[in-house]
């Protein structure tokens, strides 16, 4: 795994909680049932970031 995996990784963990409240929040402003995959988030957030961190930081570093 290189730095920039790490960096991603910690990166989606963290904003899956953020997200996750976010969520909630706006179900339950809506009177939506909540629904909340957080595979799904995770590999959006991972994927993204890790795209970013190695398009700032090619070296990993």
């Amino acid at each position: 795994m290189t730095d920039n995996e790490k960096r991603a990784h910690d990166l989606a963990v963290a904003s899956c909680l953020a997200i996750f409240d976010i969520k909630k929040e706006e179900s339950i402003s809506h009177g939506k049932n909540f629904e909340f995959d957080i595979y799904k988030e995770y590999i959006n957030g991972y994927n993204k970031m890790l795209e970013s961190l190695n398009r700032d930081f090619p070296n990993g570093k």
